[in-house]
């Protein structure tokens, strides 16, 4: 099996981060620069968070699929270890 480094290990997935993530980012931006045209309207301020809570529920489903991975790396290890050392 190959050594795994950063290098060889990062997975770009396309649709990801090509094209949900920019496009998040861009109605942020957007949302905030409608939000300074319409001089700080109450429909415009709701669309700001609406893009901010969207951009965050991104990150976050990204960043506990990354949690769930990490935990069943551990587990894998921790099971592979039970059976190679002495039980004391």
């Amino acid at each position: 099996m190959a050594e795994q480094t950063f290098a060889n290990h990062v997975r770009w997935v396309p649709g990801y981060h090509f094209f949900v993530m920019p496009v998040m980012a861009l109605n942020f931006g957007w949302s905030i620069y409608r939000f300074k045209v319409a001089n700080f309207s109450v429909d415009a301020f709701v669309g700001v968070l609406v893009a901010a809570a969207l951009v965050g529920l991104t990150l976050y489903a990204r960043l506990f699929a990354l949690a769930v991975q990490n935990r069943v790396i551990r587990l894998e290890e921790r099971m592979r270890l039970e059976r190679l050392l002495p039980e004391d």
